[in-house]
């Protein structure tokens, strides 16, 4: 007698993403942010392929912020210099200027 240890259940949910999968432009994955790569699934990970992903981090609050942080850039390219031209503000308000570079 084999022992099946893939639940019935995981088979199923498994069977509906392969499904909606095709009809949706962006998958939005929730992570524990205490554990952000142990709680990704990498079967959906397979079944979305190619396909854009945005992961956002739950129970944020209860991680280590700078362990967050490095989970997040640490293995990145630095991120792009601001953008310096941003133009001039149009709401009415008493800030002068908007910053070095900028015109306000």
């Amino acid at each position: 007698m084999a022992i099946q240890w893939f639940p019935g259940h995981m088979h199923k949910a498994r069977v509906e993403m392969a499904e909606l999968l095709p009809k949706v432009d962006l998958v939005i994955e929730i992570l524990d942010a205490r554990i952000p790569y142990s709680s990704e699934n990498p079967m959906l990970a397979e079944l979305r392929g190619d396909k854009p992903v945005l992961k956002v981090l739950a129970k944020s609050d209860l991680a280590d912020p700078i362990r967050i942080l490095s989970t997040l850039f640490g293995s990145a390219s630095p991120l792009p210099a601001p953008e310096t031209d941003c133009g001039v503000d149009p709401t009415p308000d008493s800030l002068s200027d908007c910053g070095e570079g900028c015109v306000g």
